[in-house]
């Protein structure tokens, strides 16, 4: 799990602020848990204190004082996560294993915050417990994703040699077999381990083995956003699922088919987006957080892959957007 504060040790520190006196805690690390996402509207402080032999995340919720209201002790489970690759021609007997057959612990998935909802974009970093994302109970509550085999596509690639006898460049397509682990559910789980709801994966994709997802508020309107891939043409999109916390219901709204890497860029580092299938966007725009288009990059006929520089944008939150496509968040340091 990727974390943004990690504690170098484990210590018990007193410290003195306006007279009151409070002592760390002996977690890892520590993410904040949004207002909008308790029961009270008061922020949460969620602090992982580790997972130990039996695969048992300890877990401990301090509310704004600094006083631990809650210890959760999250079931984990150990499976294999598969990356593989393997050419179908040639050589066919060349393979690469990306994490091939490697075990993993799971563990909840990690939630990224973004809140529109009063005309200004505030982003939070990685959290996994929340009260009312998915009902409006102070219970709280957590996704897993469910591993369910592995799932096989073909495709393309084109490559090409110089051919300096005949002064020219050849260029030729390779074929390939790609084989991941398949996640087609994810489990939402109340603290005390039983599953209180699901999210299915659209019709013929595959959840992300990332294990990361996006929270986004708009007004009234809440939003949770997932990587999938296409398991037979292994086309990445992005899966948009409405929220509504009265009825606990999870809706498939849309899918954009734009992959957009990395996320979080250096100024002036240059940004990969994969078209999908299907694709058919003359341009993409670059839109700042108060809907102001700042960069329009020209997309040809057929083209799969456009990169984006970076060093003109504002740092802060962007948002990649193709029109009627949808759009995807970067993140400029």
């Amino acid at each position: 799990m990727k974390k943004t504060l990690l504690f170098a040790a484990i210590v018990a520190v007193a410290l003195t602020v306006n007279a009151q006196s409070f002592v760390t805690t002996t977690g890892r690390w520590f993410d904040v848990i949004p207002t909008t996402l308790t029961a009270d509207g008061q922020g949460r402080m969620e602090i992982v204190d580790g997972i130990d032999d039996s695969l048992t995340m300890h877990v401990q919720i301090l509310n704004g004082q600094l006083q631990a209201e809650a210890t959760l002790d999250i079931t984990c489970t150990s499976d294999s996560i598969i990356e593989l690759y393997e050419r179908l021609e040639n050589d066919s007997t060349w393979r690469y294993e990306y994490d091939g057959n490697n075990l993993a612990t799971i563990t909840p998935i990690e939630i990224f915050y973004i809140d529109m909802s009063l005309g200004m974009l505030n982003y939070s970093s990685a959290f996994c417990f929340s009260q009312t994302l998915f009902n409006t109970t102070a219970d709280y509550e957590y996704m897993v994703p469910v591993l369910s085999g592995v799932y096989s596509y073909e495709y393309g690639r084109e490559e090409e040699y110089y051919d300096w006898e005949n002064d020219t460049t050849i260029y030729y397509t390779v074929h390939w077999r790609r084989t991941q682990t398949k996640i087609q559910t994810i489990n939402i789980k109340a603290a005390n381990g039983n599953t209180i709801g699901s999210i299915q994966a659209p019709d013929g994709f595959s959840f992300s083995a990332e294990g990361e997802s996006d929270v986004i508020r708009m007004g009234n309107n809440w939003y949770i956003v997932f990587g999938v891939t296409s398991m037979t043409t292994g086309e990445s999109v992005y899966a948009w699922y409405r929220i509504d916390r009265q009825s606990q219901n999870i809706n498939l709204m849309k899918t954009t088919p734009m992959r957009v890497y990395p996320n979080v860029v250096d100024r002036g580092q240059d940004i990969t987006v994969e078209l999908g299938d299907g694709m058919q966007a003359t341009e993409l725009e670059v839109v700042n957080t108060l809907g102001q288009n700042v960069k329009r990059v020209p997309v040809k006929p057929g083209q799969r892959e456009v990169h984006i520089g970076t060093a003109d944008l504002n740092r802060g939150m962007n948002f990649i957007s193709s029109p009627k496509r949808g759009a995807v968040k970067i993140i400029v340091k």
